[in-house]
Order: structure tokens, then sequence, then C-alpha cells
């Protein structure tokens, strides 16, 4: 039986005090103005093409995983390697387009090794799909398989326009 609308604003009302600031991640804007990251909340990042959305979305999600929660990362467009860089790059601070040219510096080498170290005992996941789909349903079902196993909170699936729904009406028209 649906509750009336005035209970449903007074449930509203009444969880104001309960409400926390989300989970805190290190870009500051992000806290200040979204409060962190919340359950249950859908969160699109926008930009022009070489903005550093991929970036963004990944350095998020780790943050979220330094913390213990439980992340993944699709990528319909990167591959998983391409990925890991970012992620090492991300932790270390070095230029990632450095990294892939190589001839780093002994210091630098060693950041990336502690980096790894990070990166293997966190729960952060990556599913590249790069080679296989782009269709919703699959990556839906991967995502959900990762919520079973692994505890997934978050996820970031990487070039979300190219998904492709299989539903026809949607995707040709």
């Amino acid at each position: 039986e649906e509750r009336r609308r005035g209970d449903k604003i007074k449930e509203a009302l009444d969880s104001i005090e309960d409400m926390d600031n989300g989970v805190p991640v290190s870009i500051e804007d992000w806290n200040e103005k979204l409060g962190g990251f919340k359950g249950s909340e859908l969160t699109f990042l926008g930009g022009r093409p070489g903005t550093g959305k991929t970036r963004q979305a990944i350095k998020l999600l780790l943050d979220l995983a330094k913390q213990g929660i439980p992340t993944l990362f699709d990528s319909i467009e990167m591959p998983e390697r391409t990925i890991y860089l970012e992620c090492l790059s991300i932790l270390t601070g070095i230029d990632k387009y450095r990294m892939m040219r190589g001839g780093l510096e002994s210091w630098e080498i060693a950041a990336c090794v502690e980096a790894a170290k990070i990166l293997d005992r966190i729960p952060f996941y990556i599913v590249d799909f790069k080679q296989s789909t782009n269709r919703w349903s699959m990556i839906s079902r991967v995502i959900r398989r990762y919520q079973r196993d692994f505890g997934i909170k978050a996820f970031g699936i990487d070039y979300a326009q190219i998904l492709y729904s299989g539903i026809d009406k949607i995707d040709n028209g």
C-alpha cells in the first residue's frame, strides 16, 4: 500500500539529522559540493575529450578502495595494462606517459614498486571489456558478479556513451 506523500516528506525531514557526508575522497571540491560519495547515487563525469575524466574516475575509485571500500573499474576503451599504469601514475604522481617511455630514475622505480604493493592490497578491481563487448546486459552481469563475489560498493564504466543496450528502439533510433 502506497504511503501518503506527507508521510514521505516527514520521513525525508526526519532523516536530515541522520545524514552523513558520505565517504570522503582526495578531491576537496567533491567532498564540499557533493558531500563525498554516498551509497545508491549515480554520478556521471562529463567533459571534452582529453580533459582527464577517466583519470579522475580511477582516482576517485582508488580513494575509496584505499579506505577499504571495494571498487570496480570497467573499461570499454582501455586495456587493463594501461589502467594499471594510470593507477601507478595516480599513486606516485609520476606521469603515465613518462612511465610508458621508460628511463625512470631509480627513486621513481622504487616509488612505482611501493605503489604496486598498495594497489595489490586494496580492493580495487579492473575489468577490461575492450576486446569483448560494449553491451550493457553483459557488463551489468559482470558488475553484479563482482558485487556478489567481492562486495563491490562503487564502480566506474569508462566510455558510457558507446554502451549498447541491446534494445533496438533505443540504440537505433
